[in-house]
């Protein structure tokens, strides 16, 4: 995955280079803390339209799903203590759908 990302990232950058100009004029980069996480302990896997959709660690070792959406969190726990849940919306652009799938490893 960090090859695949790094080559992505140094080809833009090549591109960048050779034309004199980026593919876009700016950027906006938002950091999500889930505030239940420990600190740096909070992974985004998706976002849907407003939808943010992830996973968080908090100070008693447990493993949470999370959405965020406007600002507001809604924690979704795993029924099992002490095992791990990853999601990932489920919309795409034709059905714009508010789903979310995930995978819960005890």
């Amino acid at each position: 995955m960090k090859s695949t990302v790094f080559t992505c990232v140094f080809a833009g950058f090549l591109t960048a280079l050779a034309t004199g100009r980026c593919l876009a004029d700016s950027f906006t980069f938002t950091t999500i803390d889930n505030p239940l996480a420990q600190p740096g302990n909070t992974w985004v896997y998706g976002i849907s339209g407003n939808t943010v959709v992830g996973t968080y660690f908090d100070n008693l070792g447990q493993y949470h799903g999370f959405t965020e959406a406007n600002g507001v969190f809604t924690t979704l726990t795993p029924p099992v203590r002490h095992s791990a849940i990853w999601l990932t919306p489920l919309a795409s652009a034709e059905t714009m759908s508010s789903d979310i799938i995930g995978i819960i490893a005890t």
